[in-house]
């Protein structure tokens, strides 16, 4: 997606180790925190995105939040019940702006004490991919989202 907007791609980082189980996506977080501070000093960066609650979003925020650059979040406050609930939730305390998706999500952010001043309710990005699909079977693209 990045490139399709033509936007350049300073630096690409490797950091899953071997697959997704739970001691992988340990390593994996402990070699993206390895990694991550030598290209954050390199790109030195005003203000970092992160988007959602997977672990590798996790040690972006977490060493952005190390290194005194301001974080952005995307789809924050969002509840599943699972172990991504967990990584979210601690992205967003790390992160100094919010970007939710829903009213709920809103009010989560609010209930887990973010500066309301700081949260913008702005959907999710995702629909619009829907909004976009032109002559594209929708059920195949919502099939995609599940």
């Amino acid at each position: 997606m990045i490139e399709q907007d033509d936007f350049d791609i300073n630096t690409r980082l490797h950091t899953i180790v071997r697959g997704e189980d739970e001691a992988a996506m340990v390593e994996s977080v402990g070699l993206a925190l390895v990694k991550l501070p030598d290209v954050l000093n390199r790109l030195k960066p005003d203000i970092m995105i992160v988007h959602g609650d997977r672990f590798d979003a996790l040690a972006l925020a977490t060493s952005a939040a190390l290194m005194n650059i301001r974080i952005l979040h995307i789809e924050g406050g969002e509840v599943s019940g699972t172990i991504d609930d967990s990584i979210r939730h601690a992205i967003t305390k790390l992160a100094h702006y919010h970007v939710c998706c829903t009213r709920s999500a809103e009010q989560h952010l609010i209930s887990m004490c973010e500066d309301h001043d700081r949260i913008l309710l702005a959907g999710c990005p995702s629909y619009d991919k829907l909004l976009s699909a032109k002559n594209k079977d929708y059920m195949s693209i919502i099939r995609m989202w599940l």
